[in-house]
């Protein structure tokens, strides 16, 4: 949407026996509210009289702002009847309605193959031909197998029933027989001629009353966001002085001429919705069955001061300007914005009318206060490493919210700097860093340690040991000036690490800790910031080796009593290991045995009836009765270390769950 203002014309009344101003109705802008987030209020005040209406003249861009927000009321005891306007259909939709397409870029033959059948008058030659069209024939001419030439043939049956062929490069006039077809090309001419124009629709507002009444019209449109601009001048001692200025632009078609000015600081909801242009929906098919800018600002500049008395007073006590520090002489300057809290918002009333030419800028004075201050330097090693900041630590006493904006700080006379804030509410504290400071200089050491554990937890067959990452980092300061200083240290916040001991922060951000330091002229100090990392381990007591018992007395995680209930652990792990070496060495032994018992087997099965044969199957069947011994006692011993593994097992199981501490080593 492009940035604009409703144009609106009055609507002339003629009547007889009233001055000219009395015959029209004129709504001129006399009321503007300019936001943060891109749009305007703007009020329009007129009188008309009668039963008259008054037309609103609308960029299509504002259409859907306009019927958003548009406010209607009759002061004067009549009433708005009712509100009309020019509705809206796609360049494609209107375009739609027709058989034909002039966008085709094909010219005449292009437009005339589309309207078959259609009645025309010709003009070829200097003579007059009637009938109908049949075709357009494209003929190409060739020159060594090259198109060079195009030519189109109408094909016309006339009136005469002849069916005749002419050049389109012949025919001076095409007159079409249809009246509905003619006024059809003509619209849709109008059509596409509006595409390429600045396109506006009317707003046409009725009212009906009696006598002469004022109207008043309020609208909502998209507008430049206004914006904030400060000097910061320092003068000694004293505190120093703020001026802001608002820069407001008036990007309209027409001249802002003493009206009510207010800017509001905050960015209330807003949005754009489409419901100027209709809206279709589709339904199911059913088959049936079977200028230069003004300078003055509500009077002359000399006018500001007061009543005309009181301007001579203070013209006479100017004339001796050597006498006054420039603080001085710009808070003589008036501002001319009263403030006042609006919910979130904070809303600068001009208390003089306004004037902008149309596609002009202004600055209008908002702020002329002194202010809490103090100068200090400021350290932050992600801005500079080397050197602090000269900064101005101010406080809002104006008793305004400051919008947001740039500051150019002057120290007496001499250009000092600039900075930036956001905004800033009523009795908020903020630093402007403005420029170096070369007479500090700053540098950094920094040193991490771990400390011990501080609490030990054992439940449930876990030991969890809690210590801390101690880290500190040791600004060193040297103030090369013969003056003091205080030079505010930024410390960055990081997650989880917290401050251990030492001087408190003076302020807190969600950035960063602000520590102050005082430092005496020709003379350095030293500022160390501690911080504590809480951090923890855990460790299965179920796999629990004699090295990490070792481990936990040095570093003093566990006492005697402790140390004895470990070693029980261990010991019952060790048994446990134990038998379940010996099951496997059983199981070994019993699969030797099976393995060999098969080849026995297979021995007998290969041997004859010789008396040889005979004793070794003898011999075999021997060997295999006493490895079936064997087995009966493995089956035995197996059957014994089971059980007591199981029992082994469940000892364990209790000594972890009857472990249980809690304590700081």
């Amino acid at each position: 949407m492009k940035c604009s203002v409703i144009m609106l014309t009055a609507l002339i009344v003629a009547v007889a026996g009233l001055s000219a101003a009395e015959e029209a109705a004129q709504l001129p802008v006399t009321k503007v509210i300019l936001y943060k987030h891109g749009v305007g209020y703007f009020e329009r005040r007129g009188f008309v009289l009668g039963s008259r209406e008054v037309a609103l003249s609308v960029k299509i861009d504002d259409m859907n702002d306009v019927l958003k927000s548009l406010m209607a009321l009759d002061l004067g005891g009549g009433s708005v009847a009712s509100i009309s306007y020019g509705s809206s259909k796609t360049i494609e939709r209107l375009l739609s309605e027709y058989s034909f397409d002039l966008r085709k870029d094909a010219g005449m033959p292009g437009m005339l193959a589309q309207l078959q059948g259609a009645g025309v008058e010709l003009k070829v030659g200097g003579k007059t031909i009637r009938g109908k069209i049949v075709s357009v024939e494209t003929r190409n001419e060739t020159r060594d197998k090259e198109i060079v030439r195009q030519r189109f043939k109408l094909a016309v049956f006339t009136d005469d029933d002849e069916l005749r062929s002419f050049d389109t490069s012949e025919i001076t006039s095409v007159e079409f027989a249809d009246d509905k077809l003619r006024s059809d090309i003509a619209r849709a001419l109008e059509i596409l001629f509006s595409a390429h124009m600045r396109d506006t629709r009317t707003v046409t507002i009725q009212t009906a009353g009696e006598g002469r009444r004022e109207l008043l019209v309020g609208y909502v449109v998209e507008a430049p966001v206004w914006k904030a601009t400060y000097r910061l001048v320092l003068s000694g001692e004293d505190d120093p002085l703020l001026q802001g200025w608002a820069i407001v632009d008036n990007t309209t078609d027409e001249d802002w001429t003493d009206i009510d000015l207010s800017l509001v600081s905050g960015m209330p909801v807003s949005f754009i919705m489409n419901i100027y242009d209709p809206r279709f929906k589709e339904r199911p098919f059913i088959d049936i069955d079977g200028g230069e800018m003004r300078t003055d600002v509500g009077g002359d500049w000399e006018d500001w001061g007061g009543e005309e008395e009181e301007g001579k007073a203070e013209a006479e006590e100017a004339l001796d300007v050597k006498k006054l520090r420039r603080d001085e002489l710009l808070e003589r300057q008036q501002a001319l914005a009263g403030g006042r809290e609006l919910g979130q918002l904070f809303e600068y009333s001009i208390d003089r009318p306004v004037s902008i030419d149309r596609n002009n800028s202004a600055l209008i004075p908002i702020v002329n206060a002194r202010v809490e201050a103090e100068r200090v330097s400021l350290y932050n090693e992600g801005l500079r490493y080397d050197n602090p900041m000269s900064a101005i630590r101010m406080k809002n006493t104006t008793g305004l919210t400051l919008e947001g904006g740039a500051v150019t700080v002057y120290d007496g006379d001499t250009y000092a700097g600039e900075s930036l804030f956001d905004t800033v509410k009523k009795d908020d504290q903020r630093y402007l860093a403005y420029a170096v400071d070369l007479g500090t200089t700053v540098s950094t050491k920094f040193g991490s340690s771990k400390q011990a554990a501080y609490r030990v937890q054992i439940r449930r067959g876990t030991m969890i040991t809690h210590y801390k990452l101690a880290r500190t980092k040791t600004y060193t300061l040297k103030n090369l000036d013969d003056r003091e200083k205080i030079v505010i240290i930024e410390h960055p916040v990081e997650p989880e690490w917290k401050l251990a001991g030492g001087a408190e922060p003076i302020e807190t951000t969600d950035d960063h800790y602000r520590f102050e330091v005082e430092l005496r002229a020709r003379d350095g100090a030293e500022w160390t910031v501690k911080e504590e990392l809480p951090r923890s381990t855990s460790y299965s007591i179920a796999n629990v080796t004699p090295e990490q018992i070792e481990f936990f007395v040095r570093q003093k995680y566990i006492d005697k009593e402790l140390q004895q209930a470990l070693g029980r652990i261990v010991d019952i792990k060790n048994e446990i290991a134990g038998l379940e070496r010996k099951l496997k060495e059983l199981e070994r032994d019993r699969r030797r045995i099976f393995q060999d018992q098969e080849r026995l087997r297979a021995n007998i099965r290969a041997l004859g009836a010789t008396a040889e044969e005979n004793e070794l199957r003898s011999r075999y069947v021997e060997k295999m009765n006493a490895q079936e011994d064997a087995l009966k006692r493995i089956d035995t011993s197996v059957k014994d270390i089971t059980d007591n593994l199981a029992e082994a097992r469940r000892a364990l199981d209790a000594a972890i769950e009857a472990l249980s501490a809690d304590y700081e080593p």
